[in-house]
């Protein structure tokens, strides 16, 4: 089949899938109506994770999955934006992986505010100038985001959902030669993950440690003879030359964001349940709370500890298990841990990624 006849058929086709893309925008529309008149939320999570669990079963093409899943992403973030736009706060500036992993949840029809702390971010949800937050939870390398646990412990905020990001980190500069680099910018995380590429590749570089990789850009963007460890992404948005790409020590290296809100979300069927609680003092009493997970045959996919504010060396426990806070058997287990602690709550049930 010749060139020309190939691309007609290419056409039509185009034209067909623009036509089906404008009657789902309408449906969408009088879905809205609908949510509106029921006081419904937007956003359902568990009902996008439907979506594109039946969207990969019925994908038989050459395109994978995340292909699929990425075109749809869009495709529902521009219908959703009709019926009410979200604002969806991350921690910036434009272009750093909070970014780019609220990109990847919500699509590009989302009127994203860059927010400098994740402070900022929960302020900005718990007030209601923002319908969501995105704020990193947990690195493959690195651990858990410390700060983020803390701030559950105070918050009314809910965890809606969670995405992970593959990290991949570049060296970023003004500069054409990378001998002429004298000073880095960086997030502490990523100065971690890339610790051994920076002893190997940089002599004498003075470290300097900032809130985001994103930042660590806008700075070297405007000062001589430094560099940022950042997305390359940022380089385009920042116009600096990528000096070094994938410079990260550990190719399996992905970050876990959770997204927060207020809502309150139905079971998917396939779901995880974040709580936090500090054991009574006891001997025993840690063993104890996790015994019941085992009574119960729950599984936990996540334990970490942060001191408790409140009370001196005394620790809240957070704790990631399988299953939504619904179901009759977690729910059975989740009263007899909250009745076996102090400082108690769900953190919220949420579609697993």
């Amino acid at each position: 089949m010749l060139l020309n006849e190939l691309r007609k058929k290419i056409t039509a086709i185009d034209t067909q899938l623009l036509d089906l893309i404008s009657k789902r925008a309408e449906l969408v529309k009088n879905v809205g109506e609908v949510k509106i008149s029921s006081d419904t939320h937007t956003y359902i999570p568990e009902r996008e994770k439907q979506i594109f669990e039946n969207l990969k079963k019925q994908n038989h093409s050459s395109l994978s999955n995340e292909s699929i899943v990425s075109i749809f992403t869009e495709i529902i973030s521009a219908c959703r934006s009709l019926e009410t736009p979200l604002t969806v706060s991350y921690l910036g500036p434009e272009a750093s992986f909070t970014h780019s992993a609220a990109i990847k949840k919500f699509g590009s029809s989302v009127n994203f505010v860059s927010q400098n702390s994740i402070d900022a971010i929960f302020y900005n949800v718990e007030r209601n100038f923002s319908d969501y937050g995105v704020v990193p939870i947990e690195n493959t390398t690195e651990g858990t985001v410390s700060y983020t646990l803390d701030k559950f412990a105070n918050s009314k905020l809910k965890i809606v959902s969670e995405i992970e990001l593959k990290i991949s980190h570049s060296l970023l500069s003004k500069e054409d030669d990378i001998n002429s680099i004298k000073k880095i910018y960086s997030h502490p995380q990523s100065f971690a993950q890339c610790k051994n590429w920076i002893i190997n590749n940089l002599k004498n570089v003075e470290l300097i440690e900032v809130s985001s990789n994103s930042y660590a850009a806008k700075l070297s963007s405007n000062e001589p003879n430094s560099a940022a460890i950042s997305p390359k992404i940022a380089a385009s948005r920042y116009n600096l030359n990528v000096l070094a790409e994938s410079i990260e020590d550990s190719e399996h290296n992905s970050t876990r964001f959770f997204i927060i809100g207020k809502n309150i979300n139905a079971p998917s069927g396939h779901d995880k349940t974040s709580l936090m609680f500090s054991p009574k003092e006891k001997i025993g009493a840690l063993y104890e709370i996790l015994r019941i997970f085992y009574n119960y045959n729950i599984n936990l996919t996540m334990i970490e500890s942060r001191p408790n504010k409140k009370i001196s060396w005394q620790y809240i426990f957070f704790i990631d298990i399988e299953g939504h806070y619904e179901n009759d058997i977690i729910k059975k287990a989740l009263e007899e841990i909250k009745n076996s602690s102090t400082d108690f709550k769900i953190l919220g049930s949420y579609p697993q990624k």
